[in-house]
């Protein structure tokens, strides 16, 4: 048994080509890669559906609270409210 590792398609193809040419028998198998950007693409242990949705509601579920606060900072009463609170709080 031997193990190569090809990092690009051009060497896996040239590698392929090679054995078969030979008639050798072979298996592939395709391993994550070492780079900064894979755990966003495929996080580990989770399926990349789950994650994106998970995404999603994160994401909704925030520009949601800021458009609640934003609705609530626009109200004059409770803007009052709330500098009035500070002004007690500061003493």
């Amino acid at each position: 048994k031997h193990l190569f590792i090809a990092r690009t398609n051009k060497q896996v193809d040239e590698m392929v080509a090679a054995l078969r040419e030979e008639n050798m028998m072979f298996t592939t198998q395709i391993v994550d890669r070492k780079t900064w950007f894979v755990p966003f693409i495929a996080p580990e242990n989770k399926s990349v559906t789950w994650w994106l949705v998970s995404t999603f509601a994160i994401i909704v579920a925030s520009i949601s609270a800021l458009y609640y606060i934003k609705t609530l900072l626009d109200n004059p009463e409770i803007r009052q409210n709330l500098m009035d609170s500070l002004d007690v709080l500061k003493g």
